[in-house]
Protein backbone atom coordinates (compact mmCIF):
# COMPACT_ATOMS: atom_id res chain seq x y z
CA UNK A 1 0.00 0.00 0.00
CA UNK A 2 1.01 3.69 0.18
CA UNK A 3 3.01 2.96 3.34
CA UNK A 4 4.93 0.15 1.69
CA UNK A 5 3.17 -2.54 3.72
CA UNK A 6 2.29 -5.95 2.32
CA UNK A 7 0.70 -9.09 3.79
CA UNK A 8 0.19 -12.68 2.70
CA UNK A 9 -2.25 -14.43 4.99
CA UNK A 10 -3.64 -17.95 5.54
CA UNK A 11 -0.35 -19.63 4.68
CA UNK A 12 -0.06 -23.31 5.58
CA UNK A 13 2.20 -24.11 8.52
CA UNK A 14 5.09 -26.38 7.64
CA UNK A 15 5.24 -25.18 4.04
CA UNK A 16 8.08 -23.19 2.43
CA UNK A 17 7.71 -19.69 0.92
CA UNK A 18 9.84 -17.13 -0.87
CA UNK A 19 9.03 -13.41 -1.00
CA UNK A 20 10.48 -11.51 -4.00
CA UNK A 21 9.83 -7.76 -4.37
CA UNK A 22 9.88 -6.04 -7.75
CA UNK A 23 9.12 -2.54 -8.95
CA UNK A 24 10.06 -0.97 -12.26
CA UNK A 25 13.37 0.95 -12.12
CA UNK A 26 14.14 -0.17 -8.55
CA UNK A 27 16.65 -2.60 -7.03
CA UNK A 28 15.82 -4.30 -3.72
CA UNK A 29 17.97 -5.44 -0.84
CA UNK A 30 17.77 -8.24 -0.07
CA UNK A 31 16.59 -9.56 -3.41
CA UNK A 32 14.38 -12.12 -1.66
CA UNK A 33 13.48 -13.64 1.70
CA UNK A 34 12.90 -17.39 1.99
CA UNK A 35 11.19 -19.31 4.79
CA UNK A 36 11.43 -23.08 5.17
CA UNK A 37 8.91 -25.05 7.25
CA UNK A 38 6.91 -21.97 8.26
CA UNK A 39 6.01 -22.33 11.96
CA UNK A 40 4.86 -18.82 12.94
CA UNK A 41 3.83 -15.45 11.52
CA UNK A 42 6.69 -13.33 10.17
CA UNK A 43 6.35 -9.56 10.64
CA UNK A 44 9.83 -8.31 9.70
CA UNK A 45 10.26 -9.59 6.16
CA UNK A 46 11.37 -6.12 5.07
CA UNK A 47 13.09 -4.86 1.95
CA UNK A 48 14.83 -1.62 1.04
CA UNK A 49 14.11 -0.35 -2.46
CA UNK A 50 16.57 1.96 -4.22
CA UNK A 51 15.79 3.74 -7.47
CA UNK A 52 18.32 2.84 -10.14
CA UNK A 53 20.73 5.45 -11.46
CA UNK A 54 22.21 5.32 -14.94
CA UNK A 55 24.77 7.06 -17.13
CA UNK A 56 24.60 8.53 -20.63
CA UNK A 57 27.97 8.86 -22.34
CA UNK A 58 29.63 8.85 -25.73
CA UNK A 59 32.16 10.38 -28.08
CA UNK A 60 31.76 13.19 -30.60
CA UNK A 61 33.63 12.56 -33.84
CA UNK A 62 34.74 14.60 -36.82
CA UNK A 63 35.08 11.84 -39.41
CA UNK A 64 37.07 9.22 -37.48
CA UNK A 65 38.79 11.70 -35.14
CA UNK A 66 37.48 12.86 -31.75
CA UNK A 67 36.10 16.41 -31.72
CA UNK A 68 37.29 18.54 -28.80
CA UNK A 69 35.75 21.75 -27.42
CA UNK A 70 32.21 20.71 -28.32
CA UNK A 71 29.52 21.81 -25.85
CA UNK A 72 27.27 18.94 -24.77
CA UNK A 73 24.04 19.86 -22.96
CA UNK A 74 21.79 17.56 -20.94
CA UNK A 75 18.15 18.55 -20.38
CA UNK A 76 15.01 16.88 -19.09
CA UNK A 77 14.67 15.55 -15.55
CA UNK A 78 18.21 16.81 -14.89
CA UNK A 79 20.15 19.68 -16.45
CA UNK A 80 23.90 19.67 -16.96
CA UNK A 81 26.54 20.61 -19.52
CA UNK A 82 30.18 19.92 -20.27
CA UNK A 83 32.81 20.51 -22.94
CA UNK A 84 34.60 17.64 -24.65
CA UNK A 85 38.34 17.25 -24.25
CA UNK A 86 40.91 15.82 -26.63
CA UNK A 87 39.19 12.41 -26.61
CA UNK A 88 35.82 13.89 -27.62
CA UNK A 89 34.25 12.07 -24.66
CA UNK A 90 31.24 13.24 -22.64
CA UNK A 91 29.51 11.60 -19.67
CA UNK A 92 26.45 12.42 -17.55
CA UNK A 93 26.12 10.31 -14.41
CA UNK A 94 23.57 9.77 -11.61
CA UNK A 95 20.54 9.95 -13.90
CA UNK A 96 17.27 8.68 -12.46
CA UNK A 97 15.91 5.50 -14.01
CA UNK A 98 12.56 5.95 -15.73
CA UNK A 99 13.16 9.63 -16.47
CA UNK A 100 13.45 11.29 -19.88
CA UNK A 101 16.59 13.10 -21.04
CA UNK A 102 17.79 14.93 -24.13
CA UNK A 103 21.47 15.22 -25.03
CA UNK A 104 22.39 17.93 -27.55
CA UNK A 105 25.83 18.87 -28.87
CA UNK A 106 27.09 21.99 -30.62
CA UNK A 107 30.27 23.68 -31.76
CA UNK A 108 30.82 26.85 -33.76
CA UNK A 109 31.29 26.19 -37.49
CA UNK A 110 30.14 22.58 -37.06
CA UNK A 111 26.95 20.71 -37.79
CA UNK A 112 26.37 17.91 -35.28
CA UNK A 113 24.80 14.72 -36.62
CA UNK A 114 22.21 14.34 -35.24
CA UNK A 115 21.61 17.60 -33.38
CA UNK A 116 20.29 15.75 -30.32
CA UNK A 117 19.38 12.35 -28.91
CA UNK A 118 16.34 11.64 -26.71
CA UNK A 119 16.21 8.91 -24.07
CA UNK A 120 12.70 8.04 -22.84
CA UNK A 121 12.14 5.91 -19.73
CA UNK A 122 15.89 5.49 -19.14
CA UNK A 123 16.41 1.87 -18.13
CA UNK A 124 20.15 1.20 -18.52
CA UNK A 125 23.49 2.86 -19.15
CA UNK A 126 23.38 4.36 -22.63
CA UNK A 127 26.22 5.07 -25.06
CA UNK A 128 25.50 7.53 -27.85
CA UNK A 129 28.09 8.89 -30.28
CA UNK A 130 27.65 11.99 -32.41
CA UNK A 131 29.18 12.72 -35.79
CA UNK A 132 29.98 16.20 -37.03
CA UNK A 133 30.51 18.07 -40.25
CA UNK A 134 32.58 21.23 -40.43
CA UNK A 135 30.71 24.14 -41.98
CA UNK A 136 31.99 27.07 -44.00
CA UNK A 137 32.91 30.25 -42.17
CA UNK A 138 30.78 33.34 -42.85
CA UNK A 139 33.77 35.63 -43.47
CA UNK A 140 37.54 35.38 -43.95
CA UNK A 141 38.21 37.26 -40.70
CA UNK A 142 39.45 34.19 -38.83
CA UNK A 143 41.48 32.44 -41.53
CA UNK A 144 44.55 30.66 -40.21
CA UNK A 145 47.43 28.85 -41.93
CA UNK A 146 49.27 26.13 -40.03
CA UNK A 147 51.85 24.88 -39.31
CA UNK A 148 53.80 28.06 -39.86
CA UNK A 149 56.70 27.67 -40.27
CA UNK A 150 56.21 24.29 -41.93
CA UNK A 151 59.14 21.93 -41.38
CA UNK A 152 58.89 19.33 -44.12
CA UNK A 153 60.62 16.62 -42.11
CA UNK A 154 57.56 16.68 -39.85
CA UNK A 155 54.72 18.01 -42.00
CA UNK A 156 53.80 17.41 -45.64
CA UNK A 157 51.22 20.19 -45.99
CA UNK A 158 50.02 23.59 -44.86
CA UNK A 159 46.33 23.82 -43.96
CA UNK A 160 44.25 26.94 -44.53
CA UNK A 161 41.31 26.85 -42.15
CA UNK A 162 38.12 28.85 -41.45
CA UNK A 163 37.46 29.46 -45.13
CA UNK A 164 34.19 30.64 -46.65
CA UNK A 165 32.60 29.02 -49.67
CA UNK A 166 34.20 29.53 -53.09
CA UNK A 167 37.67 30.58 -52.00
CA UNK A 168 40.68 30.78 -54.26
CA UNK A 169 44.01 30.18 -52.52
CA UNK A 170 47.00 31.58 -54.44
CA UNK A 171 50.62 31.11 -53.36
CA UNK A 172 53.38 33.48 -54.49
CA UNK A 173 57.12 33.36 -53.92
CA UNK A 174 58.87 36.30 -52.31
CA UNK A 175 59.47 38.04 -55.68
CA UNK A 176 55.79 37.91 -56.57
CA UNK A 177 55.72 34.95 -58.97
CA UNK A 178 52.64 32.72 -58.70
CA UNK A 179 53.64 29.28 -57.46
CA UNK A 180 50.30 27.55 -56.97
CA UNK A 181 46.57 28.14 -57.06
CA UNK A 182 43.70 26.02 -55.73
CA UNK A 183 40.02 26.22 -54.77
CA UNK A 184 38.36 24.86 -51.65
CA UNK A 185 35.25 22.73 -51.31
CA UNK A 186 35.22 22.62 -47.49
CA UNK A 187 36.08 25.02 -44.68
CA UNK A 188 39.68 23.77 -44.83
CA UNK A 189 42.14 23.45 -47.69
CA UNK A 190 45.39 21.45 -47.64
CA UNK A 191 48.29 22.63 -49.78
CA UNK A 192 50.81 19.83 -50.17
CA UNK A 193 53.75 22.19 -50.80
CA UNK A 194 53.72 21.68 -54.56
CA UNK A 195 53.90 24.16 -57.43
CA UNK A 196 51.71 24.41 -60.53
CA UNK A 197 53.59 21.47 -62.08
CA UNK A 198 53.07 19.32 -58.95
CA UNK A 199 56.75 19.52 -58.07
CA UNK A 200 57.77 20.06 -54.46
CA UNK A 201 58.68 23.66 -53.68
CA UNK A 202 61.99 24.75 -52.17
CA UNK A 203 62.55 26.25 -48.74
CA UNK A 204 61.72 29.89 -48.35
CA UNK A 205 59.12 32.48 -47.46
CA UNK A 206 55.89 32.53 -49.47
CA UNK A 207 52.93 34.88 -49.68
CA UNK A 208 49.37 33.55 -49.72
CA UNK A 209 46.36 35.41 -51.06
CA UNK A 210 42.87 34.11 -50.28
CA UNK A 211 39.88 35.62 -52.06
CA UNK A 212 36.21 34.68 -52.28
CA UNK A 213 33.21 35.60 -54.42
CA UNK A 214 32.07 38.11 -51.77
CA UNK A 215 35.04 40.33 -52.61
CA UNK A 216 36.96 39.57 -49.42
CA UNK A 217 40.68 38.86 -49.36
CA UNK A 218 43.29 37.80 -46.83
CA UNK A 219 47.06 38.07 -47.28
CA UNK A 220 49.74 36.45 -45.16
CA UNK A 221 53.24 34.98 -45.06
CA UNK A 222 54.19 31.36 -44.60
CA UNK A 223 57.63 29.78 -44.29
CA UNK A 224 58.75 26.38 -45.57
CA UNK A 225 61.85 24.78 -44.05
CA UNK A 226 63.42 21.59 -45.38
Amino acid sequence: NSLGNYIFSALDAGSSYTIIPSFNHYTFSPTQNSYLDLSSSITNSNFIGTRNMWTISGIIYENADPLSDALVVLSGDKSDSQTTGLTGYYEFTDLLAGATYTVAAQKENYKLIPENAIFIDLSSNETYNFGSEKLFAKTLDNVIAYPNPCITKTYDRITFDNLTENCTITIYNIVGEMVFQGENDTISYDWYLQNKKDNKISSGVYIYLITNDQGEKRIGKIAVIK
